[in-house]
């Protein structure tokens, strides 16, 4: 089966080269790249432009993937690179808040806080719950008083 791909392949590259470029009613031949470039082909590339390239250096479409996939791969790398640097600072802070919270301080209306609030994101839910615990307590509070 190699031998007749090999003796086929050495037919066409004779009758490109015999033909003086032209085909019958002033058609042009296609080009010597053209025509190897088809022939070398294993598999198709999505991209002409990559098939293009590969004509002009004569190179076999595996081998341009190949260079292709380390493009990508070098790309993908720096990025990957980026990507665990911002996690890492991201972390850092997360960590510096959580100690900060740990550590007693001054809350917002100047009383001591030792506890860290634990439980949801303060959202909209958590917060309409909270201004009702407060009414509560406040209710409750007017109430012992009268």
């Amino acid at each position: 089966m190699e031998s007749m791909n090999e003796s086929m392949l050495k037919k066409q590259i004779c009758r490109t080269n015999a033909y003086g470029g032209k085909v019958g009613k002033n058609r042009p031949r296609k080009s010597y790249a053209d025509r190897i470039g088809g022939i070398l082909k294993k598999g198709q590339m999505l991209s002409s432009r990559n098939r293009r390239a590969c004509m002009k250096r004569l190179m076999d479409v595996s081998e341009a993937r190949e260079i292709s996939k380390d493009r990508t791969m070098k790309k993908s790398v720096v990025c990957l690179s980026f990507w665990e640097k911002g996690n890492q600072e991201r972390n850092e802070v997360r960590s510096s808040k959580s100690d900060s919270k740990a550590e007693p301080g001054i809350g917002a209306r100047g009383d001591i806080t030792t506890e860290s609030r634990s439980g949801p994101r303060s959202g909209f839910k958590s917060r309409n719950q909270e201004q009702k615990r407060r009414r509560k307590s406040n209710s409750n509070q007017n109430r012992t008083h009268d």
